[in-house]
């Protein structure tokens, strides 16, 4: 499930992933809230949220589905990549950080960490 206020992002980042990798996106939300309320809904295996939303930030979704459904798996991704908001992002529950401008070269490297079944997920899927 992917979790973006940017309609671009989100548009991209699907499309991105149904060319490389072995994965179903099986919902979009625009804002951390619908995003929490999808997740309740699909119960997906992981969540890709950008940090920076109105209504909750990533940081706060992270929070709340990690404590309501530990198993999920979360990955929080942001145009800033200081060591500040990658060390918040593990604080606050997710699996992994990655800035978005490299999302191409380090999402499948971090699927296939969280899910080591899924090993025939390339290293690098950059176009």
């Amino acid at each position: 499930m992917l979790v973006d206020d940017s309609e671009l992002a989100l548009a991209s980042l699907t499309r991105w992933m149904r060319k490389y990798l072995p994965l179903q996106v099986l919902g979009q939300a625009a804002d951390g809230q619908q995003g929490y309320d999808l997740a309740c809904a699909l119960r997906p295996d992981l969540v890709i949220t950008d940090l920076n939303m109105p209504r909750l930030d990533g940081f706060r979704l992270a929070e709340m589905l990690r404590q309501e459904y530990p198993e999920m798996k979360l990955i929080i991704t942001s145009s800033d990549e200081s060591p500040t908001e990658i060390a918040a992002s593990r604080r606050r529950g997710a699996d992994a950080f990655i800035p978005k401008f490299r999302l191409p070269e380090e999402l499948a490297g971090a699927i296939r960490r969280l899910f080591p079944r899924l090993a025939e997920i390339g290293a690098t899927c950059a176009p």
